[in-house]
C-alpha cells in the first residue's frame, strides 16, 4: 500500500490586515471587500485574505504573484516573522499561535531554514564560516560543522572557495553560499523568498537549473526536504514547482500543478499571466499517456499474449509486468508468434527492452524518440510501474484519450493474421 502524502505545512483561513482595528476587515460586512475598498474606506492594508493551503513533505511548493500580492507576507507568516490577524498555521505538527517563543526559536533553528533575496552573509566571515554559522549557533563543534558545511559547498559547486570572503564572489556565487548555509542545517522545510530575483538573467537560469538538480539530493535516503519558493516570475515557477499557488490581492486565486495552471487557468487574471506560455513547456509524459490494458505477465503463454493483443485493437506491442506490476519490457506480436511456433510455455525469453520514459519527462525529452518510433512507447513512474503509453498522436492531441493506437486498416490486417495463427495452433492440438 502506498503511504498517504504527509502534510508538513497547513494554513487555514489566514488573514493579515495592517492598520487600526484590523479585525473590521474580517466582519461579515467587510470580509468580501476588495483590497482597494478597505484601504480607501478604513485605511486598512489587506496583505492576506482567507488563505488556506496544505504543503506535503518533499514537494517544491511555489507561491507566485506580483508585488503586493501577499506572497512574501505569507512566507514570513510561515516562520513566525509576521503574526497573522486571524487564522492558523501548523508547521510540522506545531500550531504557531500556541507555541512559546522559545519553541518557535527551536523550530527555526532545527527544522526550518530560509534563503533570502539579498544573501544576508557576514562580510567578515569566510565562505566556509558563513556556511557553518547556523551549526555554530546550534552548538555543533568546529570539526563537525565544518565537515557538513564543506559537503554542502561541494553540493552547490563551490569547492575551492571555502577560504574566500563574500566581497570576492559574484552574485550567483553569493546566492550559492546562502543556499549552502541553509542546506547545512539539513532542514525539513526550506523557505526561499525570491532568492534569484536580484541575479542577472543568465546566472538566474543557472541557479534555477541548480535547484532543480539539487532536488534529487535533497530527497535522498530518509531526508525529504520540503521547499517553499516565492517568486514573481511565472517561467521560474513553472520550471521549479511541483505545485503553484498564484496570489492576487492577498488571495490564492489558483493552486494547481504547472500544467494545469497553463492549460486550465482558473480565471482571467491567471489566463493573462499564462498567455504566451506554450503548453509543451509544461506537459510531461505523464500528462500525455494513453491508458494501456494491453499488458501481460512474464509467466503468460504465447497464446495468452496474442489474445491480449487481439482484445486491445491489435496493439503491436504487449507490455509485460512482473508479479509486483513493475514494467519488465515488451513483446511484439511477431515475437509472440515465434514463441508460439517454438512451443515456448512462457514469453519470458522473448521480452525486449524498449525506449522507456519516466512520467516526469518533459515534452521536449520525449519528442525525438516518439517521432522515431512508429509504435507506442511505455511510460513508467518513479517506482518503475507502468503508467501508460505514449505515441505521436498523444503529443499532438492529449485531449483525445480514446483515439486508436494504430490505424484501423492495419489493426484489421494484424487481427486476421493473429486469428489465423491461433486457429492453426488450435487445429494442431486437436489432431
Amino acid at each position: 500500500m502506498v503511504a498517504s502524502p504527509e502534510t508538513v505545512v497547513s494554513v487555514d483561513s489566514l488573514w493579515k490586515v495592517y492598520g487600526d482595528d484590523p479585525e473590521r476587515a474580517l466582519t461579515d460586512n467587510h470580509k468580501n471587500s476588495s483590497k482597494s475598498d478597505l484601504q480607501n474606506d478604513f485605511g486598512l492594508v489587506l496583505a492576506l485574505k482567507d488563505v488556506s493551503l496544505d504543503i506535503i513533505r518533499g514537494e517544491t511548493f511555489v507561491v507566485m504573484g506580483l508585488s503586493g500580492s501577499g506572497k512574501s507576507t505569507l512566507v514570513r507568516c510561515l516562520n513566525g516573522l509576521i503574526i497573522p490577524t486571524s487564522g492558523e498555521i501548523n508547521i510540522l505538527g506545531n500550531n504557531l499561535s500556541e507555541i512559546t517563543d522559545d519553541e518557535l526559536t527551536q523550530l527555526r533553528r532545527n527544522s526550518i531554514a530560509m534563503v533570502f533575496q539579498h544573501y544576508a552573509l557576514f562580510p567578515h566571515l569566510s565562505v566556509l564560516e558563513n556556511t557553518a554559522w547556523g551549526l555554530e549557533i546550534q552548538g555543533i563543534g568546529r570539526r563537525a560543522r565544518n565537515q557538513r558545511a564543506q559537503e554542502k559547498l561541494d553540493l552547490v559547486g563551490l569547492q575551492g572557495w571555502e577560504d574566500n570572503y563574500p566581497v570576492e564572489l559574484s552574485g550567483g556565487m553569493l546566492q550559492r553560499v546562502g543556499l549552502a548555509r541553509a542546506l547545512t542545517l539539513e532542514p525539513e522545510i526550506l523557505l526561499m523568498d525570491e532568492p534569484f530575483s536580484g541575479l542577472d538573467p543568465l546566472i538566474r537560469r543557472e541557479m534555477q537549473d541548480e535547484l532543480v538538480s539539487l532536488k534529487e539530493s535533497l530527497h535522498s535516503g530518509q531526508s525529504q526536504t520540503t521547499i517553499v519558493f516565492i517568486t514573481h516570475d511565472l517561467d521560474e515557477a513553472l520550471k521549479i514547482g511541483d505545485r503553484i499557488a498564484i496570489m492576487n490581492g492577498g488571495e490564492v486565486v489558483q493552486l494547481d500543478t504547472p500544467d494545469q495552471i497553463v492549460l486550465n487557468p482558473a480565471n482571467e487574471y491567471v489566463a493573462n499571466f499564462t498567455e504566451g506560455v506554450q503548453s509543451q513547456s509544461v506537459l510531461t509524459a505523464g500528462d500525455m499517456v494513453l491508458p494501456s490494458s494491453a499488458t501481460a505477465g512474464l509467466g503468460n503463454s504465447p497464446e495468452e499474449v496474442l489474445r491480449v493483443a487481439l482484445d486491445n485493437d491489435c496493439c503491436s506491442n504487449v507490455h509485460i509486468t512482473d508479479d509486483t506490476q513493475l514494467f519488465k519490457g515488451v513483446i511484439t506480436v511477431a515475437n509472440a508468434i515465434k514463441a508460439l511456433e517454438a512451443g515456448a510455455s512462457t514469453v519470458e525469453e522473448y521480452v525486449e527492452s524498449p525506449t522507456t520514459f519516466n512520467a516526469g519527462d518533459t515534452y521536449d525529452d520525449v519528442l525525438p524518440s516518439v517521432l522515431a518510433h512508429p509504435t507506442c512507447l511505455p511510460v513508467v513512474d518513479d517506482d518503475g510501474q507502468l503508467v501508460g503509453l505514449i505515441d505521436s498522436t498523444s503529443l499532438a492531441a492529449t485531449w483525445k484519450p480514446d483515439r486508436p493506437r494504430i490505424p484501423r486498416e492495419l489493426a484489421s490486417i494484424v487481427s486476421e493474421g493473429i486469428e489465423q495463427v491461433l486457429g492453426k495452433r488450435s487445429a494442431g492440438k486437436g489432431s
